[in-house]
């Protein structure tokens, strides 16, 4: 099993941790936490399988956000977390994802 994590803040801009696509394994996100640094601000965080939003959520003032269930991807299919701009200046995004590739089959001949 292959274990992955993605993290990334940003300075009021689109927060973007991302995954890359693999032509040969799903990626299985096991968890995401996503938040800003100052506790004011909220903000729509969307979790994504490919370009697909599968789960969406509005960040609250000083809420942590983490995913309680795994989603699977597709065979060649990136995963990601989004976590909208916070409208303030200084005040930074954060996103991490993390998740495994394994518990599924790598495709014979690739």
């Amino acid at each position: 099993m292959s274990k992955w994590s993605e993290t990334t803040n940003v300075d009021n801009a689109l927060a973007v941790a991302a995954h890359a696509a693999n032509t040969r394994l799903k990626h299985t996100i096991r968890g995401f936490s996503a938040s800003y640094e100052v506790a004011t601000d909220s903000g729509l965080c969307q979790v994504k399988l490919g370009a697909v939003v599968v789960f969406e959520h509005f960040v609250q003032p000083g809420e942590s956000l983490q995913l309680p269930f795994a989603l699977t991807a597709a065979v060649n299919e990136a995963v990601s977390i989004e976590l909208a701009a916070s409208g303030t200046p200084t005040n930074l995004g954060y996103v991490n994802i993390w998740g495994d590739d394994g518990g599924t089959t790598l495709i014979p001949g690739r």
